[in-house]
C-alpha cells in the first residue's frame, strides 16, 4: 500500500472520529434541561439570547437553573414591600369543579388585606393581617373575628393559606429527589420571564408545576395534577408595585390596623 493512500486513510479516520465527538457534544448540550437567568450577584452580564426582552436591572449575575440548583435560585428572589394584585383559585374534581375564587389582594409594607369573593360564595370573606394580628370577618359583620400571629413567617404564611395558593418557600423545603424539572422560561400567561419548578408530593404524588416570577419574586401560576387530571389551579393578573390605599385595610368597626396602629 502506497505511502499516499495510507495517508488519505488515516486522513478520513480522523475526520470521521471528529464528527463523532462533535456530534456527541451537540446531542449532549441540546439535551440539557438548563436556562440562564439573571440574579442579584457582584456584577452585571451582557444579555444573552436566554435573557433578552427581561428588564434591566443593576447588579445582575447570570447563573443556570437546573434541578440541582433551583431552590438556591428561588431563596435569591423577595416579594415586594407593597403591590396588589389579583388571584383566582379553581379547584377540580373528576366530572366537575367548585366555583372558582377571586381574592383581590393588597400588600403594604409586611401588612395584607384580601377580599374573597366568587359564585359560591354568599357574602364576601374579608382578611386583613397586619400589626402581629389576624382580622376576619364578611361583609354585613359589624365585628371582626381576631386571632393573634405568631411571627412575621406566621404572617406570611397564613396569607398564602387564606388565599388557598401554596408558599413558594415551601419549595426550599422539599428533597432534591422529588424535584422533577426545572428551568428558566418566559411564561406564556403574560410574558413575564419566571422560574420554573416541577416536584411530586411525598405523601399523595401529586404532579405540581410553579411559576415564580423573576420581575416581581411572587409566585404566579400553579397547577396540580392528580396523575393526568387537574385537580388546583392558581393564576395571577392586575399586578402593581404600587402602594395600596389604606382603606383596604380598613375593618368593620372603621379603625385601621395600618393607618392606626
Amino acid at each position: 500500500m502506497s505511502s499516499r493512500r495510507v495517508r488519505v486513510i488515516t486522513l478520513t479516520g480522523v475526520l470521521v472520529i471528529a464528527l463523532i465527538i462533535g456530534f456527541s457534544l451537540l446531542i449532549n448540550y441540546l439535551s440539557r434541561d438548563i436556562r440562564e437567568i439573571p440574579l442579584p450577584g457582584a456584577g452585571a452580564s451582557s444579555s444573552s439570547p436566554e435573557t433578552s426582552g427581561m428588564q434591566e436591572n443593576n447588579g445582575l449575575e447570570h447563573v443556570v437553573v437546573t434541578k440541582d440548583n433551583v431552590q438556591d435560585v428561588i431563596a435569591t428572589l423577595d416579594r415586594p414591600v407593597s403591590y396588589t394584585r389579583s388571584v383566582r383559585i379553581e379547584i377540580m374534581y373528576e366530572g366537575g369543579m367548585t366555583p372558582p375564587y377571586e381574592i383581590r389582594t393588597s400588600v403594604n409594607d409586611g401588612a395584607t388585606a384580601m377580599k374573597i369573593s366568587g359564585s359560591g360564595i354568599s357574602a364576601n370573606k374579608n382578611i386583613v393581617i397586619a400589626g402581629s394580628r389576624i382580622y376576619i370577618w364578611y361583609d354585613g359583620d359589624k365585628t371582626p373575628y381576631v386571632r393573634p400571629a405568631e411571627s412575621p413567617e406566621d404572617e406570611k404564611k397564613s396569607s398564602d393559606e387564606y388565599q388557598m395558593m401554596m408558599s413558594y418557600e415551601d419549595i426550599l423545603k422539599l428533597d432534591k429527589s422529588s424535584i422533577t424539572a426545572a428551568s428558566y422560561m418566559e411564561y406564556s400567561g403574560n410574558g413575564e420571564f419566571c422560574v420554573y419548578v416541577q416536584y411530586v408530593t411525598e405523601l399523595l404524588h401529586y404532579k405540581v408545576k410553579c411559576y415564580i416570577s423573576v420581575e416581581s419574586g411572587l409566585l404566579i401560576h400553579v397547577e396540580k395534577y392528580d396523575g393526568d387530571m387537574l385537580i388546583y389551579k392558581m393564576t395571577t393578573s392586575d399586578f402593581s408595585r404600587s402602594e395600596p390605599a389604606l382603606s383596604a385595610f380598613e375593618l368593620p368597626d372603621g379603625t385601621n390596623p395600618v393607618s392606626d396602629p
